[in-house]
């Protein structure tokens, strides 16, 4: 998905859907906050690298889908790499196609909902993107991705103490290492820091990640979804987020948790160079967080 596809609400400045293919969450969300020039430090001939491969990933899906129209794990991925290029109304209308064939799976109607947000970013939480994040939790009362579309919206509506309550009850009710805990932090921060709230003890007395934990994996729908491309183009795919994520950190170096995200990825990836400068970068920008970076170094192998 990468570039980072930005969703401005207006209240908090967030990006949605990132990371979708490497697993972080199937709703992934990035947090904007270094506005558009992180964005902007993609280079042209990357973006256009990233265009190519989507366009030959859904011809590919399309072709599949031309075979078979209700290949419900086809619709999917051609929802989720129209989200990572970009196409929303294609990938709202790809998964507005999935959930009518399988209206009893949460996790297609939140990416719906999803979907829909991203689609329409000057009705910032429309209400058929609402509408499927309530159906997706009539399914699942715990889809991660629907509670916290809806919690942000509610921040949206002007009721920031009530999203910072639904945003901590889905901390709580999550694993320490659960892949959207970090994302989920990071929006308590972001919300808590423009409405001058200290939320630090609260956070603090919440589970942390062991440390121990093997790194964070895709959902089965995201595993579902990337197996429908090509090997190589999902290597492709995944390389151009990887460096989406660089990029953004080089504009928001304090972010800690996207520096932990980057060393995971650039291992999980044998990238053992690059992880090792990603971990010197970190350091070198949070020199508060050595422990935490030492850690996660240490965990993942890195020298």
């Amino acid at each position: 998905m990468t570039d980072i596809l930005v969703l401005r609400t207006g209240r908090i400045a967030l990006g949605a859907a990132a990371l979708l293919l490497m697993g972080v969450v199937g709703f992934r969300v990035f947090d904007n906050r270094a506005g558009p020039d992180a964005a902007a430090s993609v280079t042209a001939e990357a973006s256009a690298a990233q265009n190519a491969e989507a366009d030959k990933a859904i011809a590919e899906i399309n072709a599949r889908l031309r075979a078979d129209p209700k290949d419900v794990a086809a619709l999917q991925a051609l929802g989720t790499v129209s989200l990572q290029a970009q196409r929303f109304p294609q990938a709202v209308d790809a998964f507005r196609k999935a959930v009518a064939i399988k209206p009893g799976e949460s996790s297609l109607w939140s990416s719906l909902g999803a979907s829909l947000v991203m689609a329409e970013p000057s009705n910032r939480f429309p209400p058929a993107a609402r509408d499927a994040f309530t159906k997706a939790l009539a399914i699942d009362a715990n889809d991660p991705r629907a509670r916290y579309f809806l919690a942000i919206a509610r921040d949206t509506d002007g009721d920031a103490k009530g999203a910072l309550q639904n945003l901590f009850a889905l901390l709580e009710e999550s694993p320490a290492d659960a892949p959207w805990v970090s994302e989920v932090r990071g929006a308590i921060q972001s919300i808590a820091t423009r409405e001058k709230i200290d939320v630090t003890a609260r956070l603090a007395a919440l589970p942390q990640a062991s440390g121990t934990a093997a790194p964070l994996g895709p959902t089965a729908d995201q595993t579902r979804a990337v197996a429908q491309l090509p090997p190589g183009q999902q290597q492709a795919m995944i390389a151009g987020m990887v460096e989406g994520l660089a990029a953004k950190l080089k504009a928001e170096p304090k972010n800690v948790e996207g520096w932990i995200m980057l060393m995971r990825s650039y291992a999980t990836l044998g990238r053992a160079g690059d992880a090792g400068t990603a971990y010197r970068s970190a350091v070198a920008a949070n020199p508060g967080a050595v422990r935490e970076l030492d850690d996660a170094a240490k965990t993942l192998g890195i020298e």
